[in-house]
């Protein structure tokens, strides 16, 4: 099936402005509902930003962060949205390494973004 459309990215805003770069560049998040909550097979409680889509060329794919997975905390803060997925991703240090934790495939796991 195909996942919602109605979806937040890293890449635009309302000022047609570019973004400073982020630990989610590359990703586009929406909102979980019970629709795309069905689709993945997801637990009732869990929480997050859904990733509806990922640029391959990303440092959120190559650690391995697909599209389908729920984002559930960025840089040890909780993720209730897609709207605080983006606010913590651009408020989490650029300089090193940020531990995200996402659900995808049955299990939550950590992924380890930026850093450069």
């Amino acid at each position: 099936g195909e996942l919602p459309q109605k979806d937040t990215s890293i890449s635009s805003n309302d000022n047609n402005e570019t973004p400073a770069p982020t630990v989610l560049e590359g990703v586009r998040v929406t909102d979980l509902d019970a629709d795309s909550r069905d689709m993945i097979h997801a637990p009732a409680n869990l929480k997050g930003a859904l990733v509806v889509e990922i640029d391959p060329d990303s440092d959120a794919y190559r650690a391995g962060l697909r599209q389908g997975y729920v984002i559930e905390e960025i840089d040890r803060r909780p993720v209730q949205s897609a709207a605080d997925a983006m606010k913590i991703a651009q408020s989490a240090p650029k300089d090193k390494s940020v531990l995200m934790r996402a659900w995808g495939e049955g299990q939550s796991r950590y992924f380890t973004l930026g850093g450069k």
